[in-house]
């Protein structure tokens, strides 16, 4: 029987990577996070908590990355292929539920001054925590020349909460951006998708949106690869979201949603490809209109764990590689199949995400709630006015 020496590191981790997940899921099944429930009938319990398994899937695609650029191997996930997979395959599904959850706001009836002011404070808050942490970890560990009346303005970057995502040095310390894994380009796309939508609506009129669906899809394939390849993978994924919306695909039957799924996972490991590249989007949009069904991949979505933490999937995102960097800065390791380096690196990760619990209930839902409270707030006191004028 072969040792764990001579096991090949990609199945000692993927063994890893499946336990400290089931961890993670034991842990807040429990009383301990109930205050992460949320109750409501609109509730996506599919789509919530396949963010999860995105989030955590991005979380492990770094942890190699992290551990090779800290061993002076570079920033790469070379040979390890399910790590490489997670992390691309997580943020072609999240550009996905993007497309999917906006489609029904493309309407000139839209509120669009409204919906930017909450797509603000969704993203916003954490993105900026994520960039002043960086900030101070790059200060702290810079070499004693640091001076902010010059760097004054290379700091000012980092806080745009990614609009236009440049992340200059800040330190000494080079390639400030790592800090945080890079995680902030997607929302560079994230903005520019929505500052697409208001636009869509003048073009969706009824009758007309899935030709224009099919449109946007059939120019990110055919035209816009011309100019930017990347840019054309990411419009067709946002546009994916649309079709899905548009087709409403639902089925019960059990070959379907919890077999066809694990299959198309299979095949595209399998293929090595990218799920950021233009071929492997329509097994991807496949994957997620199957899993967008009740009780999908034997109802795991639906675990009360899953949806607790498919809640926190934003703030696991945006800190996870704030976390390896710092596990990887203070303790070196030259084998990523170390126990005692896995070891640690699962008490950070558990960490980390207990951190994003209490993130989400301090900074995101209060950020997210902002409008509804103040609305409420405001019909109170003219209840109140108006009981008095009577």
């Amino acid at each position: 029987m072969p040792t764990s020496t001579q096991m090949n590191p990609q199945t000692i981790l993927s063994i890893w990577m499946f336990l400290l997940t089931a961890i993670m899921i034991l842990i807040f099944s429990t009383k301990s996070f109930s205050f992460l429930d949320i109750q409501s009938e609109k509730h996506n319990h599919e789509v919530n908590g396949l963010r999860f398994f995105l989030a955590i899937g991005v979380a492990f695609h770094h942890f190699v990355y992290s551990f090779n650029y800290h061993s002076g191997h570079g920033w790469v996930v070379t040979g390890y292929d399910v790590n490489a997979f997670m992390g691309r395959f997580g943020v072609a599904i999240f550009f996905i539920i993007s497309g999917y959850l906006f489609y029904n706001k493309i309407s000139i009836k839209t509120d669009w001054k409204l919906f930017f002011i909450k797509r603000f404070l969704r993203i916003a808050p954490m993105a900026l925590i994520s960039s002043a942490i960086c900030v101070f970890i790059a200060i702290s560990l810079d070499d004693g020349s640091f001076d902010i009346t010059k760097q004054i303005w290379n700091i000012m970057y980092w806080f745009d909460a990614g609009l236009y995502n440049l992340r200059m040095n800040v330190s000494s310390v080079p390639n400030a951006s790592l800090i945080n894994a890079g995680v902030t380009w997607t929302l560079y796309w994230e903005w520019a998708f929505y500052f697409s939508l208001p636009f869509l609506s003048l073009l969706m009129k009824d009758g007309l949106r899935l030709p224009v669906v099919i449109t946007i899809i059939a120019a990110s394939y055919y035209f816009i690869p011309m100019a930017d390849y990347k840019a054309g993978c990411y419009a067709a994924l946002f546009a994916s979201g649309f079709l899905a919306k548009e087709l409403n695909f639902k089925s019960q039957n059990q070959l379907l949603i919890n077999i066809l799924p694990i299959g198309l996972l299979l095949f595209m490991l399998y293929t090595g490809s990218s799920a950021l590249s233009l071929p492997l989007i329509p097994l991807c949009f496949a994957f997620f209109v199957l899993c967008n069904n009740k009780n999908a991949l034997y109802g795991i979505f639906r675990n009360k764990g899953v949806t607790r933490l498919g809640e926190i999937s934003y703030s696991i995102y945006i800190l996870h590689g704030i976390a390896w960097y710092g596990l990887n800065t203070f303790m070196e390791s030259t084998n990523i199949i170390d126990p005692w380096y896995l070891f640690m690196s699962s008490l950070v990760l558990i960490s980390t995400v207990i951190i994003c619990a209490v993130t989400y209930i301090n900074v995101e839902r209060p950020c997210m709630t902002l409008l509804d409270r103040k609305k409420q707030t405001i019909s109170s006191k003219t209840e109140n006015q108006q009981v008095k004028a009577l």
